[in-house]
């Protein structure tokens, strides 16, 4: 039979074995390369490493939904497709879900068919181009195209080229 100190020295040698497992490992399961969204500029397809969603709920005073993450690669719980046309930043598609079930772009705004003129978004979208120079945490690209935007309308453009920064650190 096991005694009453015994059973509180097995309790604290478990809870410290418990936190060193998440110390150390707790991290890399939210280590993992989240899905992008995705933006359509200029007619073509690529990776959006912003989420100008998010300032929406914020930008109206309204509780952002509960998403659920549908993978572990998408802790956010939605995937959302932009377009930039003729300069105005539109949201065209989303895949989210909510209460256990997929929902799309009508589910979030029901009084909007098509696509949503995302007036509420300030702020910078980052679209990585060009081959991975670096891989991990912080994925590098060769270039980024950094698009400004305010009130939802593009303000500017410019392009980063990433491949003189990692040879000046060198």
């Amino acid at each position: 039979m096991i005694s009453a100190k015994g059973r509180g020295n097995k309790m604290i040698v478990l809870l410290l074995a418990l936190m060193w497992l998440v110390l150390l490992g707790g991290d890399s399961a939210l280590a993992t390369a989240q899905f992008p969204d995705v933006l359509i500029y200029e007619g073509k397809q690529y990776q959006l490493f912003s989420n100008p969603l998010e300032s929406y709920y914020k930008a109206h005073g309204l509780p952002r939904p509960k998403f659920q993450a549908w993978h572990t690669a998408n802790y956010r719980g939605y995937v959302a497709t932009w377009e930039i046309d003729n300069d105005v930043l539109y949201l065209k598609k989303i895949r989210a879900k909510i209460d256990g079930h997929m929902v799309g772009l009508n589910y979030l705004f029901p009084d909007n068919s098509g696509k949503v003129e995302a007036r509420w978004f300030q702020g910078f979208l980052r679209v990585p181009m060009g081959a991975v120079l670096h891989q991990g945490y912080t994925s590098v690209y060769e270039r980024d195209l950094i698009i400004t935007i305010k009130a939802g309308k593009v303000v500017g453009k410019e392009f980063i080229d990433n491949r003189d920064t990692l040879h000046q650190e060198k």
